[in-house]
Parts: structure tokens; sequence; C-alpha cells
């Protein structure tokens, strides 16, 4: 198979539009005070998107419009996502620029969407 003329195109959006959308994580003691769930993980994760037609000036948040059941999470899951060194296997994993620290405010979910790295000053 040939390809011709491949091409590239960068896409911009409105800021009422979706502006990411990725993988957002919290603490599951923090889900389950929020939404009477029992989670017995360290963390719960869901995927997301930031709505930018729900950016929260008076909290700096965007409100999270979640597209995938929320799951449960270990520290050691979060190694893929935040970063961090394995041990077992003498491996350091660079954290991802795709998630984002989560929290709840009236039964809503909402990011800062700091990265993990940012939040750290790396």
């Amino acid at each position: 198979m040939k390809i011709s003329n491949p091409e590239m195109k960068v896409v911009r959006f409105a800021n009422e539009d979706v502006i990411a959308t990725s993988l957002f994580y919290m603490s599951a003691a923090d889900y389950n005070a929020a939404m009477g769930t029992n989670y017995t993980t360290p963390y719960v994760w869901f995927n997301g998107a930031m709505n930018g037609a729900s950016y929260d000036s008076s909290t700096a948040s965007w409100k999270i419009d979640v597209t995938t059941p929320v799951d449960p999470v270990t520290e050691d899951d979060l190694i893929f996502v935040r970063g961090g060194y394995i041990a077992e296997t003498g491996v350091t994993i660079p954290g991802t620029t795709a998630s984002y620290e989560a929290y709840i405010k009236d039964g809503e979910h909402y990011t800062k969407g700091v990265t993990y790295k940012e939040s750290i000053g790396q």
C-alpha cells in the first residue's frame, strides 16, 4: 500500500469546548466520604474531560465530565501515572503529563488541571 500526501493538522478548540481528556485520580478515602462508596484501595481513578465552559474562577478549577466508571487503584499502580522507582526491577518510570488530581465538591468532580509533575515543581 502506498500512502500519498500525508498531512498533519493542528486542531484548535474554542474555550467552550472540551480542553482535555485525561486520567484523573484521588484518594479513595476522600472519594468514599464524598460519594458514599466503600473502595478499600488507597486511591481511585477514572477518565474524564475538563469542560472549558465549566471553569470556576473562584476555585481555579474545571468541572470534570466523567467518561468511565471509577476504579480502585493502588499506590503501585500510580507509579505508572505519577512516575517513580520500582525497586524490584531497578527501573524509574517518568510521570505522565496527562493525569490529574481530582476532588469532589457538591457531588461533582473537579480538577485544578495540574499534573503531578507540575504540582511537585518538576
